[in-house]
């Protein structure tokens, strides 16, 4: 398993579960940002510690954490609690759920800080911590 493999199952699974039925316009960490002037959403997927969590015969097994960090973006005059309605709908995509291929573990979603005020735009931040397993 890569980590290119792992970003693009999050990336799929908040793009089924989350963008298209609530019609989103979504950055990814790996695009260039386009101006808007409706909500929109930047979705980046880091990685942090890698540890040996076991061995077995000849085989070791190496786990990785990281976050998957959703950045949620309204215009002032909305103010955030459309935000605060999506980030819902990506806590229950995402809560506890484990992805068969690859095999990635999500755990509890969280809001990260309150409501904070960028130029023209409220934004909130989700945080929604992961890992997965490689042997080798």
């Amino acid at each position: 398993m890569t980590y290119a493999t792992v970003a693009e199952a999050i990336r799929d699974r908040f793009e089924t579960e989350v963008a298209t039925p609530n019609s989103l316009t979504v950055h990814h960490d790996n695009a260039p940002p386009v101006a808007l002037k409706q909500a929109w959403y930047r979705l980046r997927v880091e990685f942090s510690n890698a540890m040996l969590v076991g061995t077995g015969g000849s085989a070791r097994r190496f786990r990785t954490s990281g976050v998957a960090r959703v950045e949620l973006y309204a215009p002032l005059t909305q103010g955030d609690g459309a935000l605060l309605g999506v980030a819902d709908d990506i806590t229950t995509a995402f809560r506890h759920v484990t992805l068969g291929t690859p095999d990635v573990h999500f755990h509890i979603p969280r809001m990260v800080g309150a409501s904070t005020r960028t130029d023209a735009w409220f934004q909130r931040t989700l945080e929604i911590p992961f890992y997965f397993d490689e042997v080798g």
